[in-house]
């Protein structure tokens, strides 16, 4: 082979094998050595496909959309190092390459050791070098990231309105903070005090010099307030002291072993004492308001935060859209759905305008059209039923005949009944959302029985008109055996008259994720009211086993499940407003979803009479039956 000159003028003739051996070896040494204080790099995707299939001798290479994209046929090595797809167009050679907020590991980059990529600029070029650090995160202190997005602060030196924009690592100190804002703003270190000035008031001062950023909870974006103590101990910045929340963002973890690195499978840098894992601990982008959209952010927040539809819409769901069924929308509401999950789930945490989700809506559900105030468990149901429709697996329905279940087992006939289900309707909405009630009927003639199972996408519970009720009795209320009303009368098969049964209800098979519609709205021809109820239902350990009538569920695991997410909607039916409150699994912490804006809650605010929706996830048992988290969760 030709030697081929590399960038620092050296001579090299390694074959694609040879490249990818080098390489491979730089992996395995690696292995078990990743600590804090090391240094990765970004490397654009699009890059490392291009050498992937110069050393695997592939001619082609294949986009995540699916395409595949020419190269000048095997054999050809790639051009120089090209990260410029990674940073903003500003970027200038004699300054630090700022990237864009929006990139997601395994989509747009990949994370190399320092070694990796100091060789591959030996035998290539290019770049810009995109240098990050190795850091520890986590309650233990143990969990190793990759800080791809630094924090971004604001300071700001009042009553003046001078303010100045910084970047540091959630590794450095409040001491170095408060050196730097001493510098910039020329002051006296001693007559300085700095404060987390989130939402612009004062919520904590930051006297700890030795903390750590990361310690002191200071987050991506955070305003942080510069106050001159006078001699007598006055401050000279006039700023009301006030209680804020705060957010949390912008680290990207990552993995060494991925998807687009699985021809080094020891490029899985692990040690006892930490694991560094893909992606960053977002999700924390608020959507903005269109007018009156409110009901729709909400649901949508409350939907993409779900971690199995985080997980599906961020992979390759593609391949199960289903454009020919005619009680889909031909697939454009999952893709323009799984576009809002990819921008959600993006670093960073600038709000963002759905208009092209919310033109997709209007056009295949034009009750959610214009600037009108809407249901947004009403928008809930319908974007599930879409998606599941968009995605069902099933493309040819079979015709199944209906069967005598007379004397049959209700286990028996339960099942035959799913099984029925399934082979119309299979998709990851049902996969993960819908469950199964016993439904029985009573004909007060002739005590004629009829059985049957029905699937459900959501429980819509009513509630007592007391001042405040539990969960348990809003789900004993639905259960609870009663007359049909005059309008719903039944056709008793044995009487062959209308007859008004009385229907009795039973949960018989229950999903991973439970959807609870808190019933706080009637309608009349003449009146629309809300019922301002406090429900009290458990943030944690919602356990549903007792009223599970299924006997071979009933010698199972426990129905236990934890609440992850909820609707909040405030006010009166014409001039109310829709909220979410999220919990991020990973970090054991609740936010507010308000529109653009999101802020950190404490547990004992997520409760309130304003709750509309609830979002539970089943808990998984040990084999002593006690509850566990059923995941963790982690994307980029």
């Amino acid at each position: 082979m030709a030697k081929i000159s590399t960038a620092n003028g050296n001579l090299t003739d390694l074959s694609p094998e040879e490249e990818k051996q080098v390489i491979s070896g730089f992996a395995r040494n690696g292995e078990a050595e990743a600590k804090e204080g090391d240094t990765f790099f970004l490397l654009s995707l699009r890059w490392w496909r291009l050498w992937s299939a110069f050393v695997n001798q592939s001619p082609t290479i294949t986009t995540n959309e699916g395409s595949s994209m020419e190269y000048q046929g095997s054999g050809r090595r790639p051009p120089s190092i090209d990260n410029s797809d990674l940073i903003c167009k500003s970027f200038s050679e004699d300054s630090t390459p700022e990237i864009y907020d929006t990139l997601v590991e395994g989509t747009d980059y990949i994370l190399v050791p320092e070694e990796i990529w100091n060789q591959f600029y030996a035998w290539y070029g290019g770049g810009p070098a995109l240098a990050r650090k190795v850091i520890t995160r986590g309650s233990s202190q143990t969990e190793l990231t990759v800080e791809v997005y630094p924090l971004r602060l604001q300071l700001h030196f009042l009553p003046s309105v001078d303010h100045h924009a910084l970047k540091m690592s959630r590794k450095e100190t409040i001491g170095a903070l408060h050196k730097k804002a001493c510098e910039f703003f020329h002051l006296i270190p001693y007559q300085v005090h700095i404060w987390d000035f989130y939402g612009r008031c004062k919520h904590a001062l930051l006297n700890d010099l030795d903390a750590t950023l990361d310690d002191a909870n200071i987050q991506m974006d955070q305003d942080i307030l510069v106050e001159v103590i006078g001699h007598n101990g006055s401050c000279k910045s006039v700023v009301q002291k006030n209680g804020c929340a705060y957010i949390d963002n912008g680290v990207s973890k990552s993995k060494s072993c991925n998807s687009n690195m699985s021809q080094f499978p020891n490029l899985c840098l692990t040690n006892k004492a930490a694991t560094i894992k893909t992606g960053s601990c977002v999700g924390l982008i608020g959507l903005l308001n269109l007018g009156n959209t409110c009901f729709m952010n909400t649901a949508i927040q409350c939907l993409v935060h779900t971690p199995q539809f985080a997980r599906y819409f961020l992979g390759d769901f593609h391949q199960e859209i289903n454009r020919d069924n005619p009680l889909g929308m031909q697939g454009e509401l999952a893709l323009a759905f799984g576009e809002l999950v990819r921008k959600l789930w993006a670093a960073g945490r600038a709000a963002f305008a759905p208009r092209a989700f919310k033109a997709k809506l209007s056009r295949f559900a034009p009750q959610f059209w214009g600037r009108n105030q809407h249901d947004s468990q009403e928008l809930l149901a319908f974007l599930l039923d879409g998606l599941h429709e968009d995605l069902n697996r099933v493309k040819q329905k079979p015709s199944n005949k209906s069967k005598d279940t007379d004397g049959l087992p209700d286990e028996q006939v339960a099942d035959e009944y799913w099984a029925n289900h399934i082979s119309h309707n299979d998709s990851i909405i049902v996969d993960v959302c819908q469950g199964q009630y016993k439904s029985t009927l009573i004909c007060p003639a002739c005590d004629k029985t009829s059985v049957t199972f029905d699937p459900f996408m959501y429980l819509s519970l009513p509630i007592d008109s007391e001042s405040a009720v539990s969960i348990y009795s809003c789900i004993e209320g639905f259960l609870r055996e009663e007359p049909l009303v005059p309008e719903d009368m039944w056709f008793c098969p044995r009487c062959k008259e209308r007859r008004q049964a009385t229907k009795k209800l039973d949960l018989w098979r229950l999903p991973e994720v439970l959807v609870i519609h808190l019933k706080r709205f009637s309608y009349s021809t003449t009146i629309r009211s809300k019922l301002e109820t406090f429900v009290d239902f458990p943030l944690h350990d919602l356990d549903l086993s007792t009223y599970v009538a299924n006997n071979k569920n009933s010698h199972g695991s426990p129905q236990v499940y934890q609440l992850y997410a909820l609707a909040n909607h405030y006010g009166n039916m014409g001039a109310g407003h829709y909220t979410a409150h999220v919990k991020l699994i990973n970090q054991n912490r609740w936010y507010r979803f308000d529109d653009s804006h999101v802020s950190g809650i404490i547990e004992d605010d997520v409760k309130s009479n304003a709750a509309y929706v609830l979002f539970y996830r089943r808990m998984k048992t040990d084999t002593n039956g006690i509850g566990t988290h059923s995941f963790e969760f982690c994307l980029a």
